[in-house]
């Protein structure tokens, strides 16, 4: 085959595959140029590099050119770039960034063999998760969740614990969602008659306020969540201990619906309620309940008059009925009454209440309540207006603090105030009444009147 023939074929040949082997082509720039837009940052055995470039922006009707250093590196295995506009911000990112993973090559490059076992165990040991998790993010989420953890405490045993709880879960429910439900399902049963209006507003208030700080699942909710509510958003015993017992009420209403774990306390059962102490025991002299008399509304007086001589609670004043005064006997008889656990027991009418009766016969009722919505705000404002602070159960307290040092009997008084024997003894027969202030309070008896003058009731 002769040369010139040859090397026609090979024309023909390269001219039918000159896709398949393309010429080399051009390069965009030439070396010179391409060295002056990369710029080199070495730090140690590392270099990285700094690519200089532009970009193009319409800016008020004009196109403008823009100056871009895009600085790359590696990071967890990865190629990255970060942007910066200017050469000097590019460099000192670059230079930090450099000494980190020259810095990082030489502690690697120093571990011995027992280091370098114990990093390919780790790596193995992520890859066993099934999922791609840098050995540095296990390692800072590991540091994260010991630090939050009390001294002693391992984190695989707070992750059991945490494992634990939610094993009896059925259904994941946040506090606000709980608080809800709950205040709904007493709704119903205010309804049906099975609780009370004011149990519903307690509830409601109480638990709005808890769902309002506390905004996490309620299977999350600890009782340090639960003390820090009550430590902030209460000011007394008796607050704290029935906004206590409400929450107590909600999460086990959320146990029952299977949002927490059966068999384990709840964090409000875990927070202490607060003890009573002597100074919660508050009387009145008799003297202060004659000023209180003096100028109160019959409606008002009748509240004073029962509170004191009677010992009975606010919340069964408020729902007492006129049926269950037997003035004739002598006797007020208390009913069970499922929605608030009220216990059935019989208060004797004494002397000089029965007078004080007879003199506000005309606001009795054949039946129904003895008193309206909200009758001891009236009571409140009036005591207030004489100038005297309002107590919570002063006269319960005077009652029974007065009665335990007439009749010397801890199971008579128990019976009459719905309380136990332990409690009577503890916070009314320690108090050390004077015996002639006892004997004077039960005989504040209603002012005469002229016999020409009929009282007439309110027109409403």
């Amino acid at each position: 085959m002769s040369c010139i023939k040859f090397w026609q074929l090979v024309s023909i040949y390269l001219s039918r595959n000159v896709t398949k082997y393309p010429m080399p082509q051009k390069p965009p720039q030439s070396p010179t140029e391409y060295a002056k837009r990369v710029h080199l940052v070495k730090s140690g055995n590392t270099t990285l590099r700094i690519y200089e470039g532009s970009y193009e922006k319409e800016c008020r009707d004009e196109t403008r050119t823009y100056c871009q250093f895009t600085a790359v590196y590696v990071q967890a295995g990865q190629r990255r770039r970060k942007t910066f506009s200017t050469l000097d911000a590019a460099l000192d990112f670059t230079k930090d960034m450099a000494e980190k993973i020259d810095t990082n090559r030489l502690d690697i490059a120093a571990m011995d063999n027992a280091d370098q076992q114990s990093y390919a165990f780790a790596v193995r040991a992520l890859g066993s998760l099934g999922e791609t998790i840098p050995l540095h993010v296990a390692v800072e989420e590991f540091v994260a969740s010991r630090m939050l953890l009390p001294t002693g405490v391992s984190l695989v045993s707070a992750a059991q614990d945490y494992a634990e709880r939610l094993r009896d879960v059925v259904t994941v429910k946040f506090v606000h969602e709980v608080v809800e439900e709950f205040i709904l399902n007493r709704e119903v049963l205010v309804s049906r008659g099975e609780a009370s209006t004011r149990d519903l507003q307690t509830v409601r208030s109480h638990c709005r306020q808890f769902a309002n700080v506390v905004k996490k699942r309620i299977d999350l909710a600890t009782y340090r969540d639960v003390e820090s509510f009550l430590l902030v958003n209460t000011d007394s015993r008796k607050t704290w201990n029935n906004k206590r017992i409400s929450l107590t009420r909600l999460f086990s209403f959320a146990r029952d619906r299977g949002y927490l774990p059966q068999d384990k306390r709840t964090a409000p059962q875990r927070v202490k309620p607060k003890k009573k102490g002597d100074s919660d025991v508050t009387t009145l002299s008799p003297l202060m309940l004659v000023t209180l008399l003096e100028g109160a509304t019959d409606e008002i007086t009748l509240w004073l008059v029962l509170a004191a001589f009677t010992g009975m609670r606010t919340s069964e004043l408020e729902r007492l009925e006129w049926d269950w005064i037997d003035s004739k006997r002598g006797v007020i008889r208390l009913p069970y009454i499922e929605a608030t656990k009220q216990r059935k027991r019989s208060i004797p009418i004494q002397p000089n209440l029965c007078a004080w009766l007879e003199r506000l016969a005309h606001l009795r009722n054949p039946s129904g309540l003895v008193f309206a919505a909200k009758a001891q705000d009236a009571v409140i404002a009036h005591v207030k207006g004489k100038g005297i602070e309002w107590v919570d159960n002063w006269a319960r307290h005077s009652y029974g603090t007065y009665r335990a040092t007439i009749t010397k009997s801890v199971g008579t008084v128990a019976l009459e105030m719905g309380n136990s024997e332990a409690m009577v003894k503890n916070h009314y027969f320690d108090q050390h009444a004077d015996e002639e202030d006892a004997q004077t309070w039960f005989a504040i008896m209603p002012p005469d009147r002229p016999a020409n003058v009929v009282e007439m009731r309110e027109v409403a």
